[in-house]
């Protein structure tokens, strides 16, 4: 049963959503760990479609190779716990080592590598970040020589999970917030090159005075500061097309589509 009573609860709820504004996870997380009896607990927030951790924080009760950490992050996809999650929805517990017992995955090269060194055995956790890019994970873990989790200590994480998505979601909007204020500083400073920045519908949300310049020289693009598009109907379709790729789906980190049969001819280039 968690070692925690009422009036510490109400104190890690508010911790809880301190870290939401903060982004520091480890006193919270260490909170966590020893309510739910753990040797570790970690919160992960991947990236989806890039393939890509964004953050990662773990703590734990005993010393490990940092190595063997890279490792795990380097092959988190293969992590037959994080597969079984992808069918969870965000706000649900999961009770990885009963779904897929330990037994099933010792097999794995990434059980030797990485569950071994790590006292990796009995594994809950929380969904708590699922927004079509990111899944975010809270996450626990004991060794083979203690007990499994309980419905004392599941009880608990149903508790405290609710608040977790809640500073999940906070945390994750205002790292998106920041990025975008740091992109319309780069445009806004920018004077050569014309950069904008536009939603998966070509329509402008910011540009610099160069990019509203070649809005109105280029014989390609058509003069409207509202929306981005090309005259030529085919390759609007594909400049529409990669907006959507780049938006929502796994891509290279630049596309450039060419625009030709002019003396000005040139490339966009659309990242995320």
């Amino acid at each position: 049963m968690p070692h925690i009573n009422g009036t510490e609860l109400s104190s890690l709820i508010g911790d809880i959503y301190d870290c939401s504004i903060s982004g520091d996870w480890k006193g919270l997380l260490e909170q966590l760990r020893f309510a739910m009896g753990s040797n570790k607990t970690f919160f992960a927030l991947w990236n989806a479609p890039d393939n890509d951790m964004v953050s990662f924080e773990m703590v734990t009760d005993f010393n490990y190779d940092p190595a063997v950490m890279e490792c795990y992050l380097q092959r988190f996809p293969e992590d037959p716990w994080y597969q079984s999650s992808l069918a969870k929805l965000e706000g649900e517990i999961n009770r990885f080592s009963d779904e897929i017992p330990i037994e099933q995955i010792q097999s794995l090269s990434i059980y030797q590598d990485v569950f071994v060194p790590m006292k990796t055995h009995h594994c809950v956790g929380a969904t708590v970040v699922r927004d079509g890019v990111h899944d975010g994970y809270v996450v626990f873990n004991r060794g083979a020589d203690s007990p499994a989790y309980d419905e004392h200590d599941l009880a608990f994480l149903a508790q405290v999970t609710p608040h977790l998505r809640r500073a999940a979601n906070i945390h994750t909007q205002l790292k998106l917030a920041q990025n975008h204020a740091n992109i319309l500083t780069t445009i806004s400073q920018a004077t050569r090159n014309g950069l904008l920045v536009c939603d998966e519908s070509g329509r402008i949300l910011s540009m610099n005075p160069a990019a509203q310049q070649l809005l109105t020289d280029s014989h390609h693009l058509v003069d409207d500061s509202t929306r981005l598009s090309l005259h030529t109907p085919y390759l609007n379709k594909r400049l529409i097309a990669m907006l959507k790729q780049n938006c929502f789906f796994q891509g290279d980190a630049e596309q450039s589509l060419l625009l030709e049969g002019h003396e000005d001819s040139a490339d966009i280039l659309i990242g995320r």
